[in-house]
């Protein structure tokens, strides 16, 4: 099981990647930013399940977010409305 250390990090990234409509975030995109901030911070990165697991968690409730399902199938993570996916940060504070 990942670490919970830095979850609140990791959230703020994968937030602000799956808000983003200009690019198209592979798996791979999100650990790469994740890692890049993480590195800048604290200077440690994360794995993939780490990512996988932190996804799978912002999936269920209390955040239920909704992906794209047309794009997840080719792989691209974004929210399904981008307007209001603010809320996960509602509930991190």
């Amino acid at each position: 099981m990942p670490r919970i250390i830095h979850r609140h990090i990791r959230f703020e990234v994968i937030d602000r990647c799956l808000r983003d409509s200009r690019r198209e975030y592979h798996i791979r995109d999100l650990l790469d930013e994740c890692n890049r901030t993480m590195m800048e911070t604290y200077g440690t990165v994360i794995s993939l399940r780490t990512i996988q697991y932190d996804i799978s968690i912002l999936r269920k409730p209390p955040f239920g977010i909704e992906l794209d399902e047309d794009l997840l199938r080719r792989g691209v993570y974004r929210y399904f409305d981008t307007n209001c996916a603010k809320r996960v940060f509602l509930m991190l504070d």
